[in-house]
């Protein structure tokens, strides 16, 4: 239990708390990716160039969009070509975990797939970034915790802890940049962090669903889970104080991620008659 503790969580967390509380301008694009990426090559090692295994990809995936949050905070921020970085790290989340995959589809189902999940994953990637641009603080922090340590619990009870240490890393990140929000109002996961959460998230509940037992109804359910944020941005609920918006979206968040875990954890909190676990 030690080293699940120190380098799925204390290190995560320490790593991106950290940076969030740097006011160095590039710190914020590197917090996520760099807490993801340390957490993950210490819990597993380093996977090799290229990964054995489809998870391998994912310190990958997070150093990609490590240079995309660099790339939109110095020089693409005010220009129309901003979407292209966060748009080729949606088709390299989706293309690397793929790859085996790939081998036993036909062409016409691996593009079927690679473009359905790209442009998913592109939408959210693009809802995340809008949320964080216009809301500071602990909102989109605390709503992502939710998403992380949920999506984590999820994959844990349907097969594979090591995605779901993998899941937690984010938890852990973005549990202290709530903590951080709190003190520091003006955080934002804008330029990055956000479109990182995204790829992250997506890349584990591909691999959950194609490579463990993650069921469709669930993985479906928390990928579509962040959207629920777009509500809070209506009406009323846009207008509310700080600390009240956050809590509201956190429910938001909370509802579709819960519902998910209970339909993933159902079969194992309450088996029929000789069922099988699925690990």
């Amino acid at each position: 239990m030690f080293e699940p503790v120190v380098f799925g969580i204390a290190l995560p967390a320490l790593a991106g708390g950290a940076l969030w509380m740097m006011r160095a301008r590039v710190a914020a694009p590197l917090a996520l990716p760099v807490a993801c990426i340390a957490g993950s090559i210490a819990l597993w090692g380093w996977p090799g160039f290229p990964p054995l295994l489809a998870e391998g990809w994912l310190p990958f995936i997070a150093a990609a969009a490590l240079v995309a949050g660099l790339l939109d905070r110095l020089w693409l921020s005010e220009s129309r070509a901003r979407l292209l970085p966060w748009i080729l790290l949606a088709a390299f989340s989706v293309g690397s975990v793929l790859g085996a995959r790939r081998k036993v589809w036909s062409p016409g189902e691996s593009v079927a797939w690679h473009g359905a999940l790209v442009l998913g994953l592109a939408a959210l990637q693009a809802s995340l970034e809008r949320i964080a641009l216009r809301r500071p603080g602990a909102s989109l922090p605390l709503a992502g915790f939710i998403w992380s340590a949920g999506t984590a619990g999820a994959l844990a009870v349907t097969g594979s802890l090591k995605y779901a240490q993998l899941g937690g890393l984010s938890a852990a990140a973005l549990g202290a940049a709530a903590t951080v929000a709190w003190i520091k109002p003006g955080l934002r996961l804008a330029h990055g962090p956000a479109a990182t959460l995204a790829a992250w998230n997506g890349a584990l509940l591909v691999l959950g669903y194609f490579y463990s037992d993650l069921p469709a109804l669930p993985a479906v359910l928390l990928a579509a889970a962040p959207f629920s944020l777009l509500i809070g941005e209506a009406g009323v609920l846009a207008d509310r104080r700080p600390w009240a918006g956050a809590l509201v979206r956190a429910l938001l968040v909370a509802v579709p991620v819960g519902t998910a875990f209970l339909i993933a954890a159902w079969p194992t909190l309450f088996p029929t008659p000789g069922q099988k676990y699925p690990y």
